[in-house]
């Protein structure tokens, strides 16, 4: 036996929408007994909790197909939690995701015809994805060392934000066994925290640097110049922000074209993921306002249209939220 790495390769549309066309009738019936029955055992085993702490500047995502909507915020969002780590002296904040429910696929484990043989019966099973299996294909997708450029950044582990706060200083890492039979055993082994914040700190800044030395490159030739997303600018103002790189050598951080300048005192913008100017302005009262900024009414109101009815939307939403009172106990 030995650990391997998991990737999950997405579903091509045509097996998934054939597994739509089949799963009803006597077979979704079936499916469902199964998927409750998995879900069932899985829980009186016990559910782990494991965790995911995002200390990148842009948002990561569990791996197309069978995670869709598991994803965590970019450090600096209003959303999300926070959670910090002392790290070279510093604190290295970043956005937890704890992961304590089930989730679970359907797969295909015979097809029978009879009948039409474009239309065969289907038998299904249900396959559960428990905490540590969500866990791990964080990991992969992220942390995977032998791929250049990797992003890092990511620590997976076993539990929630308090475990990090373990005096012994050590975390339990998912990782992944093939058997004799080819199917995959989730366990966990024993590492020093620092030991990993060292590995996953050091892939970040590799990539981060290469994304920077990318930008840089295409900042100098005008037909790539528009390649230049609003995550490599993410990537260098984080760089600036850790001290790897000066800003000064880094002029594709700022727009070029006139809008970049502030209306009201006429200043360039220094940083180009920057909301506000340094005398107060937001660069877009819009942007600003959905990030969870306090921006002031007479911004608001030069926005015209759908933006303003959004903008509107928004701010009766959230007076209606702080509205409701707590329940009288």
């Amino acid at each position: 036996m030995s650990d391997v790495e998991v990737v999950f390769e997405p579903l091509p549309p045509s097996a998934i929408q054939y597994q739509k066309n089949q799963a009803k009738g006597k077979a979704m019936e079936n499916l469902t007994v199964k998927r409750e029955s998995a879900e069932a055992v899985a829980r009186m085993n016990g559910i782990t909790p494991f965790s995911v702490v995002n200390f990148n500047p842009v948002e990561i995502t569990a791996p197309p197909g069978l995670l869709d909507d598991l994803s965590i915020q970019p450090i600096g969002s209003p959303l999300g939690k926070d959670r910090p780590v002392a790290w070279g002296g510093k604190t290295r904040m970043g956005k937890i995701l704890v992961l304590e429910n089930l989730k679970g696929h359907a797969v295909i484990i015979d097809a029978r015809n009879e009948g039409d043989p474009s239309a065969p019966d289907v038998t299904y099973d249900w396959r559960i994805i428990p905490p540590i299996q969500q866990a791990k294909a964080f990991d992969d997708s992220y942390n995977r060392t032998r791929e250049q450029r990797s992003m890092g950044g990511v620590l997976v582990f076993k539990g929630n934000g308090a475990t990090l706060d373990d005096p012994k200083g050590l975390i339990e890492v998912p990782i992944a066994t093939r058997l004799k039979d080819g199917n995959l055993q989730y366990h966990t082994k024993i590492v020093p925290l620092k030991e990993r914040l060292k590995e996953i700190f050091d892939l970040q800044k590799v990539f981060c640097l290469a994304q920077c030395e990318l930008a840089q490159q295409w900042s100098e030739d005008e037909q790539f110049k528009k390649s230049i997303t609003t995550a490599h600018r993410k990537w260098g103002q984080f760089a600036i922000d850790m001290g790897w790189a000066d800003q000064g050598r880094m002029t594709w951080l700022i727009p070029s074209d006139p809008d970049a300048a502030c209306v009201k005192c006429g200043a360039m913008r220094t940083s180009g993921t920057a909301l506000f100017c340094k005398c107060g302005r937001p660069y877009d009262p819009l942007k600003a306002f959905f990030a969870g900024e306090h921006v002031e009414e007479s911004y608001l109101a030069t926005l015209t249209g759908d933006d303003l009815r959004r903008v509107k939307a928004e701010m009766a939403r959230r007076k209606r939220l702080f509205a409701e009172e707590e329940p009288k106990k």
